[in-house]
């Protein structure tokens, strides 16, 4: 998982509020001579939910029939 920031804004706590009622976009690279050029590029037409319970797995339902003392994350009733 090293290298993508999408774990590390897990892991630091902060995915909530950087990536919650966001837009996603790209950025296009063209290279011009020498020199390379960015444009930032539009990709939604809406904003983004990314509530809390996203930031941890559910137990798979599977493992939850096979170990009945094993009880789903709050998150994910």
């Amino acid at each position: 998982m090293e290298g993508h920031r999408y774990f590390d804004l897990i892991r630091w706590g902060i995915a909530v509020q950087t990536l919650n009622q966001k837009r996603l976009h790209g950025i296009k690279i063209e290279k011009k001579g020498n020199d390379f050029a960015y444009e930032k590029v539009e990709c939604d037409t809406q904003d983004r939910l990314f509530p809390e319970r996203y930031t941890i797995f559910p137990i798979p339902f599977s493992e939850l029939q096979t170990n009945i003392l094993c009880e789903q994350n709050d998150l994910w009733k």
